[in-house]
């Protein structure tokens, strides 16, 4: 199996694995819609990577490297939703009432206090002072802060317009470097959200009357443990053990 595919797998999983497990609710009128962060983030990265990696394989750089700059979107888009994790939002039935809480709305302030660049560059240094959490992956937010400056170069960013083809080629995007952006965007998953990863094994005895074992409600599906081990050094699963709610072995 590629590695793309490995990604791709991974990424479909954990889509499936948020189905029944909202990260917020919404509520209009009498009725609530169960919104899940990760998985709908996750569901643009899987067709992205699959766009991606095609186009790679024709050398067409330039498109490319706007599907590039999503993916890395994605990643600054992933913090930006679960910061507002947990919270229920309720929306005016009256229509009067509509205005003041758009004005007032829990992502607004949630998005005035993540989103102070309003032309969303991929600021390293701001996205770790808002998430301590991130202070262990330095290294990786730097990276792809280089990453981004080098995608606005040559594409778009907020609508501004810097077309320039014949600089595009494999500086701007490669495999390497899209592998590297959707590794960390599993990271922030396991970091954020590792409720995403849960095995299935502790629901499954719950439905046949069983009692799960101690601790089984923590432990992690298997296709991601596999992918932690053949994508993560010693040393990097460490910081995903020390940091990660979930059982990873």
């Amino acid at each position: 199996m590629k590695r793309v595919e490995k990604y791709i797998e991974v990424f479909n999983a954990i889509v499936l694995n948020n189905i029944d497990a909202p990260n917020n609710v919404v509520k209009i009128g009498e009725n609530k819609i169960p919104i899940s962060y990760s998985g709908i983030v996750a569901e643009r990265n899987v067709y992205i990577l699959k766009e991606i990696f095609r186009l790679l394989g024709e050398k067409n750089y330039f498109v490319a490297a706007f599907l590039f700059g999503d993916l890395i979107e994605n990643v600054k888009l992933l913090l930006y939703f679960l910061r507002g994790f947990g919270d229920e939002e309720k929306i005016p039935e009256s229509l009067e009432k509509f205005d003041e809480w758009y004005k007032n709305r829990p992502e607004k302030k949630i998005a005035d206090n993540f989103r102070s660049d309003t032309d969303w560059k991929f600021n390293a240094k701001e996205i770790i002072d808002k998430n301590k959490i991130l202070a262990d992956f330095k290294n990786e937010t730097t990276k792809i802060n280089v990453m981004n400056k080098d995608c606005d170069k040559v594409i778009h960013k907020n609508g501004y317009c810097n077309f320039r083809p014949m600089l595009v080629g494999e500086k701007v995007v490669s495999e390497e470097k899209v592998l590297f952006v959707a590794k960390f965007f599993f990271t922030l998953i396991v970091l954020f959200d590792g409720l995403s990863l849960r095995s299935s094994d502790y629901e499954k005895y719950l439905e046949v009357g069983e009692t799960p074992p101690d601790g089984s409600e923590m432990w992690i599906a298997p296709i991601f443990q596999k992918f932690i081990d053949d994508e993560y050094s010693a040393e990097e699963k460490k910081k995903l053990q020390k940091l990660c709610y979930m059982r990873i072995e």
